[in-house]
């Protein structure tokens, strides 16, 4: 019989799958000033059974896609030991009845509107911020961003939000992330104390870089029941995108 994308998609092997499509040059395409979404990964998503939606997200380089294989068990998102972005739009996987979405980073000059990102990101039941640091340009970015997300989406069910320091040398507190949202209301009232957890991830080469990760597990084990006013579920998400 032959193969078909659907076919493919639906092997119990999970692997990512572009979600926008990309145009020649690299960067997101868009049709009519709308994104175009990949029609076969859609469908895949329409027919899957889904309660969490897992979104990494931040700044170029910081070893996002790493993190989500290192979580997922499995290396299903493409990582290069490299100072050049890797990730180009969006990719998904599913693992059991979580999706685990893969957001290029902003400060990627190929990614023309961090805005559709954003959106992205929050269209989500968690949100895994990753960084190299809690920096103050990295921490008004992300406000700018997701503030202006917010106001397109213009639903206050937001995710819960899991900002990860990858890589980090400082030992960054639950203080220091406590102070960092003090001083953004907005943000702050977006991601409430109860709702958003601060994880430090050293380097891979140190044995306490398992132990981390393992934290990071066990706190996404909470989670959102509504994405935007919808309960979580394949066909309910796909219809948000």
């Amino acid at each position: 019989q032959r193969s078909t994308p659907e076919s493919r998609m639906s092997q119990s092997r999970p692997s990512a799958h572009r979600l926008l499509q990309i145009d020649a040059d690299g960067k997101i395409a868009f049709r009519e000033g709308r994104v175009i979404v990949v029609p076969e990964t859609l469908e895949f998503i329409r027919r899957s059974c889904i309660d969490r939606v897992n979104v990494d997200y931040g700044p170029g380089r910081a070893g996002k896609s790493d993190i989500l294989n290192h979580l997922t068990g499995q290396e299903l998102f493409h990582v290069a030991r490299q100072e050049e972005a890797v990730t180009q739009g969006i990719d998904v996987t599913l693992v059991g009845t979580t999706l685990y979405v893969d957001v290029e980073g902003f400060g990627n000059e190929l990614n023309p509107s961090p805005e559709i990102v954003g959106v992205l990101a929050l269209l989500s039941t968690n949100l895994i911020f990753v960084a190299r640091d809690m920096s103050t340009p990295t921490l008004t970015e992300l406000n700018r961003i997701l503030v202006r997300a917010h106001n397109i989406l213009n639903s206050r069910d937001h995710p819960i939000l899991h900002y990860v320091v990858n890589m980090d040398v400082n030992g960054v507190t639950d203080a220091n992330f406590t102070k960092i949202f003090d001083g953004r209301p907005v943000f702050a009232e977006m991601f409430p104390a109860a709702r958003r957890f601060c994880c430090s991830v050293p380097f891979n080469t140190m044995p306490t870089f398992a132990s981390a990760i393992s934290v990071l597990k066990g706190q996404l084990t909470a989670t959102s029941a509504h994405i935007a006013g919808l309960p979580v579920s394949g066909p309910n998400y796909a219809i948000l995108i």
